[in-house]
């Protein structure tokens, strides 16, 4: 087997995974959740979470890249992002979020916070290219997360409801909601950067591998 078909064997189970996952984890709350909202509400707030948005990003990625390898959405830019973005899904989880789900429950989550964000990581760190990474992009990879802080105090300030205890406005203030934001837009760039770096490290070997090769 070929990396061709490895890779695109690969895409074809992360992009299975991040959206069989999410899929799932919005079935459960359409029917399962505040039944006493209506779906559109419960549509919404499955919608809010960070873990949501990410794994939606990857699946997204990983199809376009399947589909159309020429898109803006298979640039190498967007898988280093999206891993990014999944990283920080999957350590919060587990260091912050993690609890004690049970059937299919547990299933969405292992997708959603374990197997999904692997699976795309991986993909970016074997299987494409990044050299052409710039140290502008972190900058704009921050734009994600910054528009979905925004909407989540936003939304909070509305409906009184956070994804997450750390972004609880009501509970917290505003100060310690917006520092807590702060910090994580702070990792968001430094894992930014490490991904530019990790890129270019990628390029230099490639090149020295190339130059061994002509010599």
């Amino acid at each position: 087997m070929g990396l061709k078909t490895a890779r695109e064997r690969l895409l074809a189970a992360t992009a299975a995974v991040c959206g069989g996952a999410f899929l799932l984890r919005l079935w459960l709350n359409l029917t399962r959740t505040h039944l006493d909202q209506s779906v559109i509400w419960r549509l919404l707030d499955t919608l809010s979470y960070f873990t949501i948005l990410s794994n939606v990003i990857a699946a997204a990625v990983c199809i376009a890249a399947l589909v159309r390898p020429a898109s803006r959405l298979a640039r190498p830019a967007m898988f280093a992002s999206g891993s990014i973005y999944l990283l920080v899904t999957a350590v919060t989880y587990q260091l912050l979020l993690r609890g004690d789900p049970h059937g299919l429950a547990l299933v969405a989550d292992i997708g959603l916070h374990v197997v999904g964000p692997l699976l795309f990581i991986v993909v970016w760190l074997v299987f494409t290219p990044s050299s052409d990474l710039r140290w502008s992009h972190p900058l704009a990879w921050l734009i994600v997360p910054a528009v979905y802080t925004l909407w989540t105090l936003e939304r909070g300030a509305l409906t009184h409801r956070y994804p997450y205890f750390f972004a609880d406005a009501d509970r917290l203030g505003y100060p310690r909601a917006l520092m807590n934001a702060a910090v994580f837009l702070v990792v968001f760039y430094l894992l930014g950067l490490g991904a530019v770096a990790i890129g270019r490290r990628s390029r230099s070997v490639s090149g020295a591998e190339r130059l061994s090769r002509e010599s």
